[in-house]
């Protein structure tokens, strides 16, 4: 059934997207290959530092639906810890800034780029806390109010940087301030969240630190381990293939990631309907009308993904002025980004199932696999053997995922398991 909540859900997510190519479209259009190159490089390491909370977001969010007496008390924990880690990756950002070597100007590799998005990742680590006050809107039944901050965010951020580039300016000043206003609409969210709560950030003592610290682990493990298939990509082409390479790339892996995106965002209620299977007496018919459906969406991703690889060379030139030269690098991103949603799928299962641990699992091997053969193939191929080898490696991990969570829900179907409490990313 699609309800209001669905569609507004979907709406806004579509529009953080809307926002996000548009800027994308524009600066791949005033900055030279080698700055376009530098930005792509960033969105990647945005990426990555957004997902260094260790998990203590997603724990503290799922800890508050189970004790809403104590959820102020658990929520600074969380936002604490936060704000530990930011601070720890503010002084990582300014020491690499004092001691990286200046005026590197090879196209290759990072080190051209880290004078140019130290800056902002330190501005963006003060972020890092948000992901706490932001996520907990989830804990109350209002993941609109985390969506409408999310849209506002990116909307805000995009329009900033859109002028900055229109008037002439660099790099280094759009990324700045790009991160800079995110940051500070991210900060007004979380102050919201707190007034409708009316909640302060209490004192916390150590137990109560480490208690969530034991508890986030899990879910820390998981999102590292996730990088390595949704944000990496990027990142590899700019250290393997040359920094004004990067662009086209780039551009076809952000239209993978938008169609993976809304398509997460439609499925997510698969989720809660695993989630709710415990201790429901017809749980073994719920889990067969589900496993139903997920075999429906994967041949709809399939669908979506074929459509992304015949229109992505004509998109692109059109949308960013790079044009692609070798089909083969849209089918390769196409199967990626396949294999990801498979693992997005299957995940809400293994973890509304409370086994977010087995999902890392099914992760590692294909990343291991897609790094090692992205640097062997880069060599040979250049950037289309960076898509085949993270193609291979997302396609291994949707095969494991799907093996383990198929064999959860028979397991299920068999009476013979019970589903865990505390669950779910």
């Amino acid at each position: 059934m699609i309800t209001s909540e669905g569609i507004w859900r979907v709406m806004l997510r579509f529009g953080v997207l809307l926002s996000n190519t548009a800027l994308f479209g524009v600066a791949a259009r005033h900055l030279g290959s080698v700055q376009m190159g530098i930005w792509s490089l960033a969105s990647a390491m945005t990426s990555i530092v957004m997902s260094l909370d260790f998990g203590v977001a997603n724990f503290t969010r799922n800890q508050i639906v189970h004790c809403k007496d104590r959820g102020q008390e658990v929520f600074s924990a969380g936002l604490l810890l936060t704000a530990g880690l930011a601070a720890m990756y503010g002084v990582i950002s300014i020491v690499t800034y004092a001691v990286w070597p200046v005026g590197v100007t090879e196209p290759q590799g990072l080190r051209v780029a880290v004078p140019y998005i130290i800056l902002p990742i330190l501005v963006l680590s003060i972020r890092l806390p948000t992901l706490v006050g932001m996520g907990c809107f989830f804990s109350f039944n209002e993941a609109n109010l985390n969506n409408v901050f999310e849209f506002a965010a990116m909307f805000c951020a995009a329009a900033v940087a859109l002028l900055l580039l229109v008037f002439g300016h660099g790099i280094r000043d759009v990324l700045l301030v790009f991160y800079a206003t995110g940051t500070a609409v991210a900060w007004l969210g979380t102050w919201v969240f707190l007034r409708r709560r009316r909640w302060s950030v209490a004192r916390i003592s150590w137990p109560e630190l480490s208690t969530t610290l034991k508890g986030a682990w899990r879910f820390g493990l998981l999102q590292i381990i996730a990088l390595g298939l949704s944000n990496m990509p990027a990142f590899v082409i700019g250290s393997l293939v040359g920094i004004e390479n990067v662009t086209a790339v780039r551009a076809t892996i952000v239209i993978g990631q938008a169609v993976l995106s809304l398509h997460l965002a439609h499925a997510m209620p698969l989720w809660t309907a695993f989630s709710r299977m415990r201790g429901s007496s017809d749980a073994a018919a719920q889990a067969h009308i589900l496993r139903v459906r997920l075999g429906h969406e994967v041949v709809l991703l399939a669908v979506l993904f074929a459509v992304m690889a015949m229109v992505s060379p004509f998109v692109i030139d059109k949308w960013v002025g790079h044009p692609i030269a070798s089909l083969g690098l849209c089918v390769g991103f196409a199967f990626w980004a396949w294999g990801c949603g498979i693992c997005n799928l299957y995940s809400l299962v293994l973890n509304g199932f409370g086994l977010p641990l087995l999902t890392a699992t099914a992760l590692v091997p294909g990343t291991l696999v897609a790094m090692f053969l992205a640097k062997l193939l880069a060599a040979r191929m250049g950037s289309d053997g960076v898509g085949v080898a993270f193609a291979i490696g997302a396609m291994l991990s949707a095969i494991l995922m799907i093996g383990f969570a198929l064999k959860e829900i028979h397991r299920l179907l068999a009476g013979s398991i019970e589903l865990i409490p505390d669950s779910g990313t």
